[in-house]
């Protein structure tokens, strides 16, 4: 792994900075994201843990590493969400595997479908907590639409 000096390894690659490298430019010239020369041993340990823990490092957090203390502050204030208060694991989990479902987020889908299945989720109750958030999801989608038309109020209303 190289030293984190900011001297692009790969300059032929290079478009702009190096801290503008696209997730896609950064596996061409490094392999992976969390070998890039703008990312801090700090937040290279996050994103190898990431790897480690879901298998992928989820798009978002690579585009937080890019700016200094961003990405260990975010994963700091997730881990005060997670741990401890009144929910276990798999309820805390499954929350925010419905919240992801409903945000249609897939990196967030899958890395919260394996928390919760690790932290003693069923199968069954995974797939109870993302059909409860489809069904939320698209009723707030067709709310909205209809709060924003007029003429369907007007409809509403001769009704």
């Amino acid at each position: 792994m190289p030293e984190n000096t900011n001297i692009c390894q790969k300059p032929e690659h290079l478009i702009g900075k190096p801290q503008d490298c696209s997730p896609e430019q950064i596996r061409k010239c490094h392999g992976t994201e969390h070998d890039h020369v703008c990312i801090s041993e700090q937040e290279k340990r996050i994103l190898m843990q990431m790897q480690e823990i879901l298998g992928f490092i989820p798009g978002p957090l690579v585009v937080m590493s890019k700016r200094e203390g961003l990405l260990s502050n975010f994963m700091t204030y997730g881990k005060c969400l997670f741990e401890g208060g009144p929910l276990n694991d798999r309820e805390r989990f499954l929350i925010a595997l419905s919240a992801a479902t409903a945000l249609k987020s897939r990196n967030c889908i899958q890395s919260h479908y394996k928390r919760a299945l690790n932290a003693g989720a069923t199968k069954d109750e995974v797939l109870q907590s993302m059909l409860i958030a489809g069904m939320i999801s698209n009723t707030s989608t067709l709310h909205i639409a209809y709060d924003a038309t007029d003429s369907l109020d007007d409809k509403a209303e001769a009704l």
